[in-house]
This record gives C-alpha cells, sequence and structure tokens, in this order.
C-alpha cells in the first residue's frame, strides 16, 4: 500500500487511488434489501471523500429521475449524453468536452437504483466513459459504484443484470452498435 502527504493509504476508501486510476477501473456494488443502510452508508461515503479529496470528487446520480431527485443527483444518461430510446449516437466534439467538464476532478461516481439499471444500460455506460476518457479500459479508468436493491424492481422492458444469459451467449450484456 502506498501512502500520500496525509498518511492516507491506496487500500483506504478515502485514497483516490482506491477508486480511479489511469490504468484501472474500480467497478464496486453495494447492495441490501429495505432498511439495511444503504443510504447512510453511501451518505457517510460521498462526506468522506468529499472532505478529503474536495467537493467535485464524487459525482452522484441515478438510474431514473425520481431516484436522481431523492439523492441530489441527475440520471446517469443525461450526464453521459446518452438517449435510451434513440439507440447509440458518437458524440460531437463539443458534447464531449462538456461531459469531461461534468467530469473533471470526478474520482467515483456513485449511481443509485441500480435494480433499473440492465444490461445492455451498463455496457453502453462503460463505452460512453471509454469515449469520454479516451481510454479502453473499463468504464475509462473512473470508480463507479452502484448502489441498490437488485431484487427489487427490475429493469423495464429489459434484462435484469442478475439473469443469466441465454443458452448459447457467454455475455447477457450487448452493446448498441
Amino acid at each position: 500500500a502506498r501512502d500520500d502527504a496525509d498518511g492516507v493509504t491506496d487500500t483506504d476508501v478515502r485514497h483516490p487511488k482506491f477508486w480511479h486510476d489511469d490504468c484501472h477501473s474500480h467497478l464496486r456494488l453495494l447492495h441490501g434489501g429495505p432498511g439495511t443502510g444503504k443510504t447512510h452508508a453511501v451518505t457517510a461515503l460521498v462526506g468522506a471523500l468529499r472532505a478529503t479529496l474536495g467537493e467535485r470528487s464524487v459525482l452522484v446520480s441515478a438510474t431514473t429521475g425520481v431516484a436522481s431527485v431523492n439523492v441530489g443527483g441527475a440520471t446517469y444518461h443525461s450526464q453521459l449524453g446518452i438517449n435510451p430510446k434513440a439507440g447509440w449516437k458518437k458524440l460531437s466534439t463539443q458534447a464531449k468536452a462538456k461531459i469531461r467538464r461534468t467530469f473533471d476532478g470526478v474520482f467515483l461516481w456513485v449511481i443509485d437504483e441500480v435494480s433499473m439499471l440492465d444490461c445492455k444500460s451498463l455496457g453502453n455506460l462503460d463505452r460512453r466513459l471509454r469515449e469520454v476518457y479516451d481510454l479502453d479500459v473499463p468504464f475509462g479508468g473512473l470508480g463507479v459504484l452502484l448502489v441498490g436493491d437488485l431484487v427489487q424492481i427490475e429493469a423495464v422492458k429489459s434484462s435484469c443484470l442478475l439473469h443469466q444469459p441465454p443458452k448459447g451467449r457467454k455475455n447477457l450484456c450487448k452493446l448498441d452498435e
């Protein structure tokens, strides 16, 4: 473990390398049923990271508009310029720059209500972050924390992240082309 100037090691959640570096993505899942303390855990984590790394170090969003209001953020697709109904569209230079400004200084992206996130959307989220960061590593190297109750409410008209792939398919998550 490497120490920084404050003696915080890179195995500590308050250290930026725990969540994000230029070579590796850190995808984490905080899962639990109703009343298990997910919101309290996320609030404490976000507070600790912002106190240690700065206010912009954590970006919070959700899968739906209502959930995004509850966490004080926006939907993940609005933050990434993805229109779920229009299919995949490559970003213009201006749109890419705008998204980079949104994510400037962010080490961790928290996405709430992960039960509403289907495999295709997760794949497109990964693809967009690779495009924005110009890095061909998972999630463009950004730390991502998915939060929610995976058995609460399934994604509408799509495959839940927990479902097994159909016979003959090794990977359930298929990207838009």
